[in-house]
């Protein structure tokens, strides 16, 4: 794992494959110490293996002063709803790779709270920062937190260092005086969200004591400031193996080095029951959280999976006005967005901006809308796009068609109110030396006049968004693909034939249960009565073809025409081209098949 200094995005995927963009790896600095003994391991033995339930209720859950607004009157936001609110927020940015930077070499008796801030080598946060992100254009700002820095859960104290609350105060009124809208969350926080797959127990007692104390620790905070129940890890990550091997300051009896077991479906049902529990303990406290608006994240924050089916938002009883708003990132096509190296092993690419990367670009945003007509604010907790690696890390190369592709994402959000936050650590955006902001003046001018101030005088909805909804030409709630030998094929026919135009998009979409073997090839071949072969090699790269894991799983396969014809039918097949048998070996059951078509 490396802290990439020069490059705004901070995700690697080496299992693209299982998970696409989501699964984010996280960062830790390039220079690991051992952590030092701890002076107080001399403790005897019965004092040591006390019991943690019991330690968990000696938390002093402590309250902050309140914050008080010198010039800026906030009690109007107490009537609006999640949809509302995410419009106010206009644009935002995160404080990457500061508060949420995981540091196994620091112990947890450390005095020093900055140095947590500084692990990934970024400066100690300053008022000036947030003065000027909000110079640039930005209204919001998301400031990811690892809240057991200081908490030693793996031996039973499950209390944050009250200075460590203190420090993450002054950082949130550092940002609340310079004008701007806060949300903090519990980030990836050194992998303990893995536990809810190893052991359960001491998840629950993990999450509630974070969310007991920081929540009590900021009710009464003005509605200006938002809590994000979690990030990217309550989905697949939930299996995520920890152990002492990995994280030095844990006891010795964390020694998950396996994946866990949980199904997709199983994971779907904990992120409710997650975020549920989220909901649940900060509405409990009083003060200004009976009101708070409150982030959910989705199902490891991809839009897919978020819009699937099997994700549902939790309840919130005791408000009228839905409070509630959704939290996914965006950093498509991974190749552009993430991948920064030419020598990628799943991909590169260092252009961005044809008709057809917008139009999915487009697609994506689109999705999302689902929550906004049922009520739900959405929130792009996170995008970006990764600059390229030429080699030396002191010098920042953009890739082509950045300003465009941050552009449409503004567009997108203006026209559907949802509010983006751009992920930049010190790359693009400076926060130290001798100039705070943009260094780059095109990428300034991008977000130069997107505060929700000036785009509420200038009416800005996205107009230039110019999109249509896909249209679903054939769905099936389940179907069963029949088995042949070493594969399972299905031809699906359309009632009606459908006239497809060039550079329209079918998109097939299922869900695949678990099967026996890896390298699978999922793929479709199109009929037309009017042209023979519209895949001439189904083994060429392209869209309409794929290898996902052998874990079920939601599956995506795209062709793009290359020339008009009138789609008849398709086939779908899954095949294991090394001619070995897969199993279920009768038959394979797909559910929420559907083919789509888009301009």
């Amino acid at each position: 794992m490396i802290l990439i200094k020069s490059n705004p995005v901070k995700k690697v995927l080496p299992i693209l494959l299982i998970s696409f963009f989501n699964m984010a790896l996280i960062f830790t600095s390039c220079g690991h110490a051992s952590v030092e003994s701890r002076e107080n391991e001399e403790e005897n033995e019965s004092t040591e293996n006390e019991s943690t339930e019991n330690k968990s209720t000696e938390i002093e859950l402590i309250t902050a002063d309140p914050y008080t607004y010198t010039s800026k009157d906030v009690s109007y936001i107490e009537n609006l709803s999640g949809v509302e609110f995410t419009k106010e927020m206009g644009n935002g940015i995160n404080l990457g790779n500061t508060m949420e930077a995981t540091a196994t070499w620091i112990p947890f008796s450390t005095e020093d709270m900055t140095e947590y801030e500084q692990a990934w080598g970024q400066p100690v946060t300053t008022k000036e920062m947030f003065q000027s992100m909000k110079s640039a254009g930005f209204d919001s700002v998301r400031i990811p937190v690892a809240w057991t820095h200081t908490m030693d859960w793996s031996r039973g104290d499950f209390e944050i260092n009250k200075n460590y609350l203190a420090r993450v105060k002054t950082v949130v009124d550092y940002a609340l005086d310079s004008g701007l809208i806060v949300m903090i969350n519990d980030h990836w926080d050194y992998g303990w969200w893995g536990l809810f797959s190893h052991d359960e127990e001491l998840a629950w007692k993990i999450y509630k004591a974070i969310w007991n104390q920081v929540g009590t620790y900021f009710k009464d905070y003005p509605l200006t400031l938002i809590f994000e129940g979690g990030n990217e890890e309550i989905g697949d990550r939930l299996n995520d193996a920890i152990s002492n091997s990995s994280d030095s300051r844990l006891d010795s009896s964390i020694n998950y080095t396996s994946q866990g077991t949980l199904t997709e479906a199983e994971c779907y049902a904990k992120l409710l029951e997650i975020n549920q529990t989220f909901v649940d303990i900060i509405r409990a406290q009083g003060g200004n959280n009976e009101k708070r608006f409150l982030l959910i994240p989705g199902y490891n924050t991809d839009i897919d999976k978020t819009t699937a089916s099997s994700y549902q938002m939790p309840s919130d009883s005791s408000n009228t006005v839905q409070k509630l708003i959704v939290s996914v990132h965006y950093y498509l096509p991974a190749t552009y967005a993430i991948a920064d190296k030419s020598s990628n092993s799943w991909g590169y690419s260092d252009t961005w901006g044809t008709d057809a990367e917008i139009l999915a670009q487009n697609e994506y945003f689109y999705k999302l809308k689902t929550f906004v007509d049922k009520g739900y604010g959405v929130i792009i907790g996170e995008y970006g796009a990764a600059s390229k690696d030429d080699g030396d890390e002191d010098v920042i190369t953009k890739k082509d068609g950045m300003e465009e592709w941050m552009t449409n994402i503004l567009d997108n959000s203006d026209k559907y109110n949802y509010c983006p936050f751009l992920w930049d650590c010190n790359t693009f955006f400076k926060k130290d030396g001798s100039q705070l902001g943009f260094t780059d003046s095109e990428i300034a001018d991008v977000y130069d006049g997107r505060n929700y101030a000036a785009e509420k005088e200038g009416n800005s909805d996205g107009g230039t968004i110019n999109y249509s909804a896909p249209e679903t030409i054939l769905s099936y709630e389940s179907s069963s693909i029949k088995v042949s030998g070493n594969n399972y094929s299905s031809t699906f026919t359309l009632s009606k034939e459908k006239s497809i135009t060039k550079g329209q998009t079918i998109t097939v979409t299922y869900k695949r249960p678990a099967i026996t073997s890896d390298y699978v090839a999922h793929y479709i071949q199109i009929t037309s009565s009017n042209q023979k072969d519209m895949i001439s090699n189904i083994w060429d790269n392209g869209s309409h073809i794929t290898y996902p894991s052998k874990s079920e799983g939601t599956i995506t396969l795209k062709y793009t025409a290359t020339e008009d014809f009138n789609l008849n039918s398709l086939t779908l097949t899954i095949i294991n081209p090394e001619g070995e048998g897969i199993t279920p070996s009768s038959a394979l059951t797909i559910t929420d098949f559907s083919v789509k078509v888009s301009n």
